[in-house]
């Protein structure tokens, strides 16, 4: 896992410099994410970022080599990795789908729908603190495939 850590870390940072060269002033998340507060920004406005951000995505795949990003067979062992992770740790998210079921979902154009170890979390486990999830966040890496959630104190006026 250490090594899946290092190439989200890098992964992320790419994407970060790249936003904030196209004018975002985004946040790298506990978790390897990248966001930004768009809850008062016109529709437009957010259309605009997201087309900056998946260019920094892409951009990012182009700067690390494409040898060094990894295939969809090796984003289903790491999410497998993380699904025993959380196992390891006391929880019990659902199990993962077959390797060619999660790849077809993978390949398809939209991945929002893609199992996610930490998605299956947290259908199983709806309450479960904010402490707790970073913590595990923080041992259980994902790489690759980066599921976020917001606790109601990360909410705009929440």
């Amino acid at each position: 896992m250490a090594e899946q850590r290092q190439t989200t870390e890098a992964f992320t940072a790419l994407q970060e410099a790249c936003a904030r060269e196209n004018g975002y002033a985004v946040t790298t998340e506990i978790d390897g994410g990248v966001s930004i507060d768009l809850s008062s920004t016109p529709p437009e406005q957010q259309k605009a970022f997201a087309t900056v951000l998946e260019g920094c995505y892409d951009n990012a795949v182009e700067q690390m080599g494409e040898q060094d990003f990894p295939t969809a067979d090796v984003f289903y062992d790491r999410v497998v990795d993380t699904h025993g992770c959380l196992l390891a740790e006391g929880h019990s998210p659902s199990n993962p789908p077959s390797r060619e079921t999660w790849i077809d979902s993978f390949n398809q154009a939209d991945t929002v729908d893609v199992w996610s170890p930490y998605a299956a979390l947290l259908e199983a486990e709806p309450a479960i603190s904010e402490d707790e999830w970073y913590r595990l966040k923080s041992i259980c890496v994902e790489d690759g495939i980066v599921y976020t959630t917001e606790f109601a104190g990360d909410m705009p006026n929440g």
